[in-house]
Protein backbone atom coordinates (compact mmCIF):
# COMPACT_ATOMS: atom_id res chain seq x y z
CA UNK A 1 0.00 0.00 0.00
CA UNK A 2 1.36 3.55 -0.97
CA UNK A 3 1.47 6.53 1.47
CA UNK A 4 2.08 10.24 0.68
CA UNK A 5 5.10 11.59 2.42
CA UNK A 6 7.27 14.25 1.73
CA UNK A 7 10.58 14.24 0.63
CA UNK A 8 13.24 14.49 3.26
CA UNK A 9 15.65 17.19 1.00
CA UNK A 10 13.64 19.14 -1.22
CA UNK A 11 9.70 18.62 0.43
CA UNK A 12 8.14 17.64 -2.76
CA UNK A 13 5.39 15.02 -1.99
CA UNK A 14 5.59 11.41 -3.23
CA UNK A 15 4.17 8.09 -3.05
CA UNK A 16 6.07 5.83 -0.89
CA UNK A 17 5.80 2.05 0.03
CA UNK A 18 5.00 1.12 3.79
CA UNK A 19 7.56 -0.93 4.42
CA UNK A 20 10.09 1.80 3.32
CA UNK A 21 8.53 4.39 6.03
CA UNK A 22 8.63 2.12 8.93
CA UNK A 23 12.69 1.51 7.71
CA UNK A 24 13.32 4.81 8.52
CA UNK A 25 11.11 4.99 11.70
CA UNK A 26 13.41 2.16 13.09
CA UNK A 27 16.54 3.19 12.00
CA UNK A 28 17.32 1.07 8.95
CA UNK A 29 16.71 3.92 6.85
CA UNK A 30 18.32 7.04 7.19
CA UNK A 31 16.02 8.97 4.53
CA UNK A 32 13.06 8.83 2.37
CA UNK A 33 13.75 11.14 -1.12
CA UNK A 34 11.77 11.45 -4.08
CA UNK A 35 14.41 10.87 -6.78
CA UNK A 36 17.88 9.87 -6.93
CA UNK A 37 19.08 13.29 -7.36
CA UNK A 38 17.67 13.97 -3.78
CA UNK A 39 19.19 10.49 -2.40
CA UNK A 40 22.53 11.23 -3.74
CA UNK A 41 22.45 14.74 -2.34
CA UNK A 42 21.04 13.99 1.23
CA UNK A 43 23.87 11.28 1.35
CA UNK A 44 26.56 13.51 1.53
CA UNK A 45 27.92 13.56 5.89
CA UNK A 46 25.18 11.67 6.69
CA UNK A 47 26.07 8.58 9.56
CA UNK A 48 26.57 5.14 8.24
CA UNK A 49 23.98 2.98 8.52
CA UNK A 50 22.77 -0.03 11.05
CA UNK A 51 22.90 -2.47 9.08
CA UNK A 52 26.42 -1.38 7.83
CA UNK A 53 27.87 -0.27 11.56
CA UNK A 54 30.56 -2.51 12.65
CA UNK A 55 31.29 -3.09 16.40
CA UNK A 56 34.09 -5.05 17.86
CA UNK A 57 33.47 -8.72 19.70
CA UNK A 58 35.76 -10.83 21.24
CA UNK A 59 35.54 -14.46 20.29
CA UNK A 60 34.06 -16.97 23.33
CA UNK A 61 36.57 -19.36 22.44
CA UNK A 62 39.72 -18.19 21.35
CA UNK A 63 39.76 -15.13 23.15
CA UNK A 64 40.44 -12.78 20.28
CA UNK A 65 38.59 -9.68 19.08
CA UNK A 66 37.28 -9.48 15.56
CA UNK A 67 34.78 -6.94 14.02
CA UNK A 68 30.92 -7.91 13.05
CA UNK A 69 28.37 -5.42 11.45
CA UNK A 70 26.43 -4.09 14.22
CA UNK A 71 22.64 -5.79 12.93
CA UNK A 72 24.98 -9.42 13.47
CA UNK A 73 26.30 -8.65 16.52
CA UNK A 74 23.18 -9.31 18.74
CA UNK A 75 23.80 -13.16 18.24
CA UNK A 76 27.51 -13.59 16.85
CA UNK A 77 29.77 -15.15 19.61
CA UNK A 78 32.13 -16.70 17.57
CA UNK A 79 35.18 -15.23 15.25
CA UNK A 80 35.30 -18.20 12.65
CA UNK A 81 33.42 -21.89 11.93
CA UNK A 82 36.42 -23.41 13.28
CA UNK A 83 35.86 -21.94 17.05
CA UNK A 84 32.39 -22.49 17.06
CA UNK A 85 32.89 -26.18 15.98
CA UNK A 86 35.84 -26.65 18.60
CA UNK A 87 32.97 -24.98 21.20
CA UNK A 88 30.52 -27.87 20.36
CA UNK A 89 32.97 -30.42 20.68
CA UNK A 90 33.81 -29.50 24.37
CA UNK A 91 30.50 -28.03 25.72
CA UNK A 92 28.07 -31.12 24.25
CA UNK A 93 30.07 -33.61 26.01
CA UNK A 94 28.71 -35.15 29.49
CA UNK A 95 25.92 -33.11 30.90
CA UNK A 96 26.10 -30.09 28.18
CA UNK A 97 25.03 -32.60 25.74
CA UNK A 98 20.54 -32.31 25.71
CA UNK A 99 20.30 -35.76 25.55
CA UNK A 100 22.85 -36.86 28.50
CA UNK A 101 20.97 -39.09 30.81
CA UNK A 102 18.13 -40.21 28.16
CA UNK A 103 18.31 -43.26 26.14
CA UNK A 104 16.00 -44.51 23.05
CA UNK A 105 13.26 -47.11 23.50
CA UNK A 106 13.83 -50.51 21.61
CA UNK A 107 10.79 -49.51 19.28
CA UNK A 108 12.81 -45.77 18.15
CA UNK A 109 16.20 -48.27 18.20
CA UNK A 110 13.94 -50.35 15.46
CA UNK A 111 12.87 -46.92 13.79
CA UNK A 112 16.25 -45.39 13.27
CA UNK A 113 17.86 -49.71 12.50
CA UNK A 114 15.02 -49.43 9.45
CA UNK A 115 16.27 -46.56 8.57
CA UNK A 116 19.69 -47.01 8.10
CA UNK A 117 19.77 -49.89 5.90
CA UNK A 118 16.38 -48.63 4.05
CA UNK A 119 18.50 -47.66 0.78
CA UNK A 120 21.29 -50.61 1.22
CA UNK A 121 21.78 -53.45 -1.63
CA UNK A 122 18.58 -53.78 -3.98
CA UNK A 123 16.64 -51.81 -2.32
CA UNK A 124 18.37 -48.82 -3.68
CA UNK A 125 16.95 -47.56 -6.81
CA UNK A 126 21.34 -46.83 -7.94
CA UNK A 127 21.17 -50.55 -7.22
CA UNK A 128 23.49 -52.35 -10.35
CA UNK A 129 23.57 -55.88 -9.10
CA UNK A 130 26.84 -55.35 -6.78
CA UNK A 131 29.07 -54.77 -9.46
CA UNK A 132 30.64 -51.37 -8.16
CA UNK A 133 33.69 -53.44 -6.35
CA UNK A 134 34.21 -55.34 -9.61
CA UNK A 135 33.99 -52.05 -11.51
CA UNK A 136 36.31 -50.08 -9.42
CA UNK A 137 38.85 -52.99 -9.46
CA UNK A 138 39.16 -52.74 -13.61
CA UNK A 139 39.38 -49.24 -13.57
CA UNK A 140 42.47 -49.08 -11.22
CA UNK A 141 44.08 -52.27 -12.80
CA UNK A 142 46.75 -51.33 -15.44
CA UNK A 143 45.41 -52.42 -17.81
CA UNK A 144 43.05 -49.88 -17.81
CA UNK A 145 45.95 -47.14 -17.61
CA UNK A 146 47.05 -48.67 -20.48
CA UNK A 147 43.83 -48.27 -22.42
CA UNK A 148 43.64 -44.74 -21.22
CA UNK A 149 47.24 -43.91 -22.35
CA UNK A 150 46.68 -45.52 -25.73
CA UNK A 151 43.51 -43.15 -26.17
CA UNK A 152 45.06 -40.31 -25.27
CA UNK A 153 48.12 -40.98 -28.03
CA UNK A 154 45.88 -41.95 -30.93
CA UNK A 155 44.25 -38.65 -30.61
CA UNK A 156 47.62 -36.68 -29.66
CA UNK A 157 46.24 -36.00 -26.53
CA UNK A 158 43.21 -33.54 -27.79
CA UNK A 159 40.05 -33.29 -27.17
CA UNK A 160 37.98 -34.85 -30.51
CA UNK A 161 34.87 -32.19 -29.37
CA UNK A 162 37.22 -28.85 -29.48
CA UNK A 163 40.55 -29.75 -31.22
CA UNK A 164 42.07 -28.49 -27.49
CA UNK A 165 45.45 -29.86 -26.45
CA UNK A 166 45.11 -30.82 -22.78
CA UNK A 167 47.23 -32.45 -20.21
CA UNK A 168 46.67 -35.88 -19.22
CA UNK A 169 45.43 -34.65 -15.78
CA UNK A 170 42.83 -32.67 -17.81
CA UNK A 171 41.86 -35.10 -20.21
CA UNK A 172 39.33 -37.93 -20.50
CA UNK A 173 38.76 -41.27 -21.94
CA UNK A 174 35.19 -41.14 -22.52
CA UNK A 175 33.66 -45.13 -23.84
CA UNK A 176 31.39 -44.47 -26.92
CA UNK A 177 29.53 -47.19 -26.27
CA UNK A 178 28.70 -46.96 -22.15
CA UNK A 179 31.68 -49.05 -20.01
CA UNK A 180 28.50 -50.22 -17.48
CA UNK A 181 27.01 -51.98 -20.50
CA UNK A 182 29.97 -53.72 -21.70
CA UNK A 183 30.42 -55.10 -18.52
CA UNK A 184 27.11 -56.16 -18.01
CA UNK A 185 27.25 -57.94 -21.49
CA UNK A 186 30.76 -59.89 -19.92
CA UNK A 187 28.77 -60.53 -16.62
CA UNK A 188 25.58 -62.26 -18.33
CA UNK A 189 27.69 -64.91 -20.31
CA UNK A 190 28.78 -65.97 -16.86
CA UNK A 191 25.73 -66.36 -14.58
CA UNK A 192 26.82 -68.83 -12.21
CA UNK A 193 29.59 -65.97 -10.92
CA UNK A 194 28.35 -63.00 -8.38
CA UNK A 195 29.80 -60.06 -8.41
CA UNK A 196 29.84 -59.09 -5.04
CA UNK A 197 30.87 -63.22 -4.05
CA UNK A 198 33.33 -63.95 -7.03
CA UNK A 199 34.67 -59.87 -8.05
CA UNK A 200 38.17 -61.68 -8.05
CA UNK A 201 37.57 -64.11 -10.56
CA UNK A 202 35.59 -61.78 -13.30
CA UNK A 203 38.11 -59.38 -12.73
CA UNK A 204 40.65 -61.78 -14.30
CA UNK A 205 38.61 -62.37 -16.75
CA UNK A 206 37.76 -59.03 -17.62
CA UNK A 207 40.80 -58.37 -18.28
CA UNK A 208 41.19 -61.00 -21.53
CA UNK A 209 37.61 -59.74 -22.40
CA UNK A 210 38.40 -57.87 -25.74
CA UNK A 211 35.22 -55.50 -26.09
CA UNK A 212 36.32 -53.78 -22.65
CA UNK A 213 40.43 -52.89 -24.25
CA UNK A 214 39.03 -51.89 -27.71
CA UNK A 215 40.65 -48.47 -28.51
CA UNK A 216 38.02 -47.63 -31.23
CA UNK A 217 35.45 -47.89 -28.21
CA UNK A 218 37.23 -44.89 -26.92
CA UNK A 219 37.58 -40.84 -27.42
CA UNK A 220 39.49 -37.96 -25.87
CA UNK A 221 37.79 -35.29 -24.17
CA UNK A 222 38.47 -31.97 -21.90
CA UNK A 223 37.62 -32.72 -17.98
CA UNK A 224 34.26 -30.06 -18.33
CA UNK A 225 33.96 -31.30 -22.16
CA UNK A 226 33.06 -34.79 -20.54
CA UNK A 227 30.69 -33.70 -17.68
CA UNK A 228 28.86 -31.78 -19.84
CA UNK A 229 28.17 -34.24 -22.37
CA UNK A 230 26.91 -36.21 -19.28
CA UNK A 231 24.52 -33.97 -17.92
CA UNK A 232 23.15 -33.77 -21.89
CA UNK A 233 22.65 -37.54 -22.12
CA UNK A 234 21.47 -37.42 -18.14
CA UNK A 235 23.78 -40.24 -17.10
CA UNK A 236 26.40 -41.06 -14.58
CA UNK A 237 30.40 -40.24 -14.89
CA UNK A 238 31.12 -43.89 -13.69
CA UNK A 239 29.29 -45.15 -16.45
CA UNK A 240 30.97 -43.73 -19.68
Amino acid sequence: MAILVHCDYCGKPFYSKKHKLAARENGQQHSLCCSFKCACAIRLGRPVLARRRRVKLTCEMCGQEFEETAVHATYRRFCSIACKAEYQRIAFVGEGNTFYGRQHSEESRRQISANHFRWYGDENPNWRGGITELKILIRKSKQYKKWREAVYKRDRYCSVQSGKHGQTWELVAHHIKPFIEILREMLALYPHLSPETDATELFKIALNYEPLWDIGNGMTLLRQEHIDLHSIEDTNDDED
